[in-house]
């Protein structure tokens, strides 16, 4: 299984290493290496640890790493937004990571 992978940054630059890490995955399974799951972490922008003795804005320790970002709402809240990456997810989901890269129909 590979667990926790992402990439920090801009969402050409996340879409990169989603698209490499997922390659290698099939790859590997093409190989018959038993990989029985991948898991992009975190969904969503993370907050750095420095948010804790910080003095800023909570929005201001956002690191984005996720399918999807986090914005201030203005509001108190924080507001997702959806990236192209989660499209690009599920299409990976889709096709590569089924079995032998088999798409399964819905």
């Amino acid at each position: 299984m590979v667990t926790e992978t992402s990439r920090w940054g801009t969402v050409p630059n996340r879409g990169r290493w989603l698209d490499a890490s997922v390659e290698a995955v099939r790859r590997l399974r093409a190989d018959e290496f038993p990989i029985i799951g991948y898991t992009w972490f975190p969904l969503f922008s993370l907050f750095r640890w420095s948010y804790r003795s910080g003095r800023g804005p909570l929005g201001a320790y956002l690191t984005d790493m996720g399918l999807w970002d986090l914005r201030d709402d203005g509001r108190g809240g924080l507001e997702r937004i959806e990236t192209p990456l989660a499209d690009r997810f599920r299409e990976h989901v889709a096709t590569t990571m089924t079995p032998q890269g088999v798409r399964q129909e819905e």
